[in-house]
């Protein structure tokens, strides 16, 4: 069976947080990762403030991604404001 090809940068899903390192769960694959103090409160920020699960990913440098690199405009649409709603822990739409 071939292995799901990954691409350099996908959606995780923030499976676990603690103190300055987050796991994220990017196709079935658990990356551990170390954060820096500003990413550590922006990954607060995103699960308690605004109660968002999903982070952009590079899967080659293995790190959360901040910036914008899916020119994510849509996210702006009202129409999609609950988009991440119906989706599992595994991040699987259900």
């Amino acid at each position: 069976m071939k292995e799901k090809e990954t691409a350099r940068y996908e959606f995780g899903v923030i499976k676990e947080y603690g103190d300055q390192e987050v796991i994220v769960l990017v196709n079935g694959m658990e990356y551990h990762v170390l954060l820096s103090e500003e990413e550590a409160e922006t990954v607060e920020t995103l699960l308690l403030e605004e109660n968002f699960e999903y982070v952009a990913f590079d899967t080659e440098a293995e790190k959360v991604v901040f910036e914008d690199v899916f020119n994510m405009t849509e996210l702006d649409e009202e129409a999609l404001a609950d988009i991440h709603e119906g989706v599992n822990d595994d991040g699987v739409a259900e």
